[in-house]
C-alpha cells in the first residue's frame, strides 16, 4: 500500500457541497480559540474517515460537540509535544544574552567569541533537531488520535517512534507535502483574493488532515506485511 499524495489534494473538489465546506472552515479558522479548535476538529474527523477509507471523507457540518472535543484533544497533544520546544527556545535565548552579557562584561576576545559560536550553534541544532522530531512525531501521533478516538493514543511514544524507525521517508514526505501546503496554499489565496489566504489555509488543514489518516493507514499495512 502506498501513499497517494495527490489524492490528498483532489479528495475536497470530489465532494459537491466542497466549496461550502470551506467557506464554513475559513469563517471559523476566524473565531479565536472556538472555531479554531473546532476546525481541528474537522481535520481529525477527515483523518479518520481516510482510515477508514469512506467513500465521503470530506464530512459534513453537523456534530459540531464532537469536532470541538476531538480539535481539542488534538490542541492538548500539540502543546505537550511543542513544550520542549519552547523551552529549548528559551535555553538558545538564555545562550545568546549570555554572551553578549559576557561581551559587554569582559570586552572582546577570541576564545570568548569562539565558546559562545560553540554554544549558540549547540543550541540552534537542538531547537532545530527537536522541531524536526516533534513534527515527525505529531504526524503519527495525530493519525492515531483521530483514528483510535483516545487521548493516550497519542502518547503511545514506543509504537509511534517504531513507525517512524520503520519507515521514515514517508513521514518525511508527509512532513515536506504538510510545509508545502500551509506555505503555498494560503500564499496562492491571497494573491488570487485578499480574504483567499483563509481559504488556502482551510484548504491546507484538510490536506493535512487527510495524510495524517493515510500515513497511519499505510503504516499498519506495512506492519501487517511484516509480521507475515
Amino acid at each position: 500500500m502506498q501513499m497517494e499524495y495527490g489524492q490528498a489534494i483532489r479528495f475536497p473538489r470530489q465532494d459537491r457541497g466542497w466549496i461550502v465546506k470551506l467557506a464554513i472552515t475559513s469563517v471559523l479558522s476566524l473565531v479565536p480559540i472556538l472555531g479554531q479548535i473546532v476546525v481541528a476538529g474537522y481535520g481529525q474527523e477527515i483523518a479518520s474517515r481516510v482510515y477508514r477509507d469512506d467513500a465521503h471523507p470530506l464530512p459534513d457540518w453537523a456534530d459540531w460537540g464532537r469536532l470541538l472535543r476531538r480539535g481539542f484533544g488534538w490542541l492538548i497533544v500539540v502543546i505537550v509535544y511543542a513544550l520542549p520546544l519552547a523551552l529549548f527556545g528559551g535555553l538558545l535565548a538564555g545562550v545568546n544574552l549570555g554572551i553578549d552579557w559576557a561581551v559587554s562584561a569582559n570586552g572582546p576576545s577570541e576564545a570568548l567569541r569562539t565558546g559562545g559560536l560553540v554554544l549558540s550553534l549547540c543550541a540552534n541544532l537542538l531547537v532545530v533537531g527537536y522541531g524536526i522530531w516533534a513534527a515527525l512525531t505529531l504526524i503519527a501521533a495525530t493519525g492515531r488520535l483521530a483514528v483510535e478516538d483516545r487521548f493516550g493514543a497519542a502518547f503511545q511514544l514506543g509504537g509511534i517512534w517504531a513507525d517512524i524507525r520503520r519507515q521514515p521517508g514517508l513521514y518525511l514526505s508527509v512532513l515536506i507535502v504538510d510545509v508545502l501546503a500551509f506555505v503555498l496554499l494560503p500564499a496562492l489565496g491571497a494573491i488570487a483574493c485578499g480574504v483567499g489566504a483563509l481559504a488556502g489555509l482551510s484548504y491546507a488543514i484538510w490536506i493535512s488532515g487527510y495524510l495524517a489518516g493515510e500515513a497511519y493507514q499505510v503504516s499498519r499495512s506495512r506492519e501487517h506485511d511484516a509480521n507475515n
